[in-house]
């Protein structure tokens, strides 16, 4: 990664699926199916560098497209103690 890329942000996503590009609901597609091959549970901040964004992108992600197979649990405010968690795991 070159010294001057940023993690991405909400709006590096491209709203309108019909274009191609990587959506937000992709990344929770993304975060869903890595989360689960960890085999244990994962922290919000874990995935935010996992996937070279910030945690409120995670969050954003799965609390919009999650459903309800994917989901939080613990407060927003502290990512290292907010663990994404699967339906019937």
């Amino acid at each position: 990664m070159s010294e001057d890329a940023k993690p991405w942000a909400i709006q590096d996503f491209d709203d309108d699926s019909d274009d191609g590009g990587l959506t937000v609901a992709h990344l929770c597609q993304s975060v869903a199916t890595w989360s689960c091959m960890q085999q244990r549970s994962v922290s919000v901040a874990e995935a935010a560098l996992a996937f070279n964004t910030t945690p409120d992108v995670i969050q954003h992600a799965i609390n919009e497209h999650g459903g309800f197979y994917l989901y939080l649990i613990g407060e927003d405010d502290d990512p290292t103690e907010q663990f994404i968690e699967h339906d019937g795991e």
